[in-house]
């Protein structure tokens, strides 16, 4: 007779298989392998894995978000602080104030580059008009 499962206990027993499959993947076995162990194909053990993976990556997303979301109100409370010395002229507190706006920059990546790519024909183009401005 079948023992029947709550879906607690089913989903604890998968929580197992899965560290469990994570836990040979680190020791260097292959997906066929792991699946041997555990009695699954090495698709499934690789979905196990995956899945592991996929959950550890949204986790330490979710941690840099808040870390920058963090960052970025103390560097708007820093930038508030200074606001009535730089309204006066400081010119000290005008040098804090753009190295806090150059640090938020960076972390929204306002200030990443922008990559530009023209073909051939675009870039022949381009050059053609700026030598017949001339």
């Amino acid at each position: 007779m079948a023992v029947k499962m709550k879906k607690g206990q089913r989903a604890v027993i998968a929580a197992e298989r899965r560290q469990k499959a994570i836990d040979l993947r680190k020791a260097g076995l292959t997906y066929d392998e792991i699946g041997k162990q555990l009695g699954v194909s090495g698709v499934a053990a690789y979905k196990m894995v995956k899945k592991v993976l996929d959950t550890i990556a949204a986790e330490t997303k979710e941690d840099a978000e808040e870390l920058v979301r963090l960052e970025l109100e103390r560097l708007d409370f820093y930038l508030k602080s200074l606001e009535g010395k730089i309204r006066s002229g400081d010119h000290k507190a005008v040098n804090a104030a753009i190295k806090i706006s150059e640090r938020r920059s960076r972390l929204t990546g306002m200030d990443t580059p922008v990559k530009v790519a023209l073909s051939a024909e675009e870039a022949a183009a381009q050059l053609r008009k700026m030598l017949s401005s001339d």
